[in-house]
């Protein structure tokens, strides 16, 4: 029995066709609104025998290129490693980006690490929805600019970590130009190193406390500035890579963004139109957040995009029964579903 063709529904589209059983095949539909692919593949092998390659291929080099050139590790053979010293493994991870689609990450088997870090080495603090609102109240009350920056490769631009961390370079080498018997003494906290984001956001603390910034309640991710005269402020959240950027004064906020990008590579996203998967839609009299996007997420994971609204989701003539053992999928995915509604 054959399928009709799946549209997977984004903007520029992947078509799933079902030739056979357990045979699919797939194809590109062009469309210039958007880079995004609507296909993740789950390994290197699996993007190489795809139609789409040459983009990844593209975002795999990006990678390695941004990696080199932040000097993220120092490339040894593997005789002058120390005796008794565990070598971590690397591997690739491939992501479709809604808004600038194929993105390759190097990250390393954090799980193969030995010695393992200490837990108060690793732990590093997000900002609560409750911060995140009141960033956006109080800044649309005063009539302030609220604006997005985003870190490019986070991690590394970290300062140097103080430990010897080794790693393998990843197996495809035509991808890593590595020779055999090469191995990385990292010099950076490369993403998957447990202390990774402690180190980032120590680093980025830093930097903010020397500007001027001062914790708000004691947080650790939500700051103010003040003008010397007292006049203006700026408020920040910063949560990983993103930043949530809140000025009156136009000469302060760009007085800001120029020494931040002069510390650290990154992108001027302008007036913020989403963060956090939230879309985030202002006007003159009011600031609205809308969480469509994640729950359109989530009705897709679950196969229910096509389903129909009701008052009563349940058959009221079923019959609940006891619970049963969950699937892993289940036990992965229930909290991220309820997590969500946090907002």
């Amino acid at each position: 029995m054959t399928h009709p063709p799946r549209l997977i529904p984004n903007r520029q589209h992947l078509v799933k066709l079902q030739l056979a059983p357990r045979i699919s095949a797939y194809a590109l539909v062009p469309n210039k609104t958007t880079k995004h692919l609507g296909y993740e593949p789950k390994n290197i092998k699996e993007a190489r025998n795809h139609s789409s390659w040459p983009l990844w291929h593209k975002a795999i080099n990006d990678e390695l290129q941004g990696l080199q050139a932040r000097g993220t590790w120092s490339e040894q053979h593997i005789s002058e490693v120390p005796e008794n010293t565990r070598i971590m493994h690397t591997m690739w991870v491939l992501k479709d980006k809604k808004t600038s689609g194929p993105k390759a990450r190097l990250t390393v088997r954090g799980d193969q690490q030995w010695p393992r870090d200490a837990a108060s080495d690793k732990y590093t603090a997000t900002p609560s929805p409750t911060e995140v609102r009141t960033l956006l109240s109080t800044a649309h009350q005063l009539n302030h600019a609220i604006q997005k920056l985003d870190i490019s490769q986070a991690f590394v631009q970290s300062d140097d970590i103080a430990r010897n961390l080794y790693v393998h370079p990843p197996r495809e080498r035509r991808e890593a130009r590595a020779p055999p018997g090469t191995v990385y003494l990292l010099k950076k906290p490369l993403y998957g190193v447990g202390i990774a984001p402690r180190c980032w956001s120590d680093t980025f603390r830093r930097f903010l406390k020397e500007y001027g910034f001062k914790p708000v309640n004691f947080s650790d991710t939500y700051m103010v500035w003040t003008s010397p005269d007292g006049e203006d402020t700026m408020q920040l959240i910063f949560h990983i890579d993103d930043t949530l950027l809140s000025f009156g004064n136009a000469l302060h906020g760009t007085a800001f963004k120029k020494a931040l990008f002069a510390k650290f590579d990154g992108t001027d996203e302008g007036d913020v139109h989403d963060l956090l998967g939230c879309k985030i839609i202002r006007d003159a009299q009011h600031l609205h957040i809308s969480q469509e996007q994640y729950l359109e997420e989530l009705l897709e994971h679950w196969g229910m995009e096509s389903c129909n609204p009701v008052k009563t989701p349940l058959d009221p003539t079923e019959h609940t029964s006891p619970p049963r053992r969950q699937t892993r999928e289940c036990r992965h995915s229930a909290p991220r579903s309820i997590s969500i509604h946090r907002w």
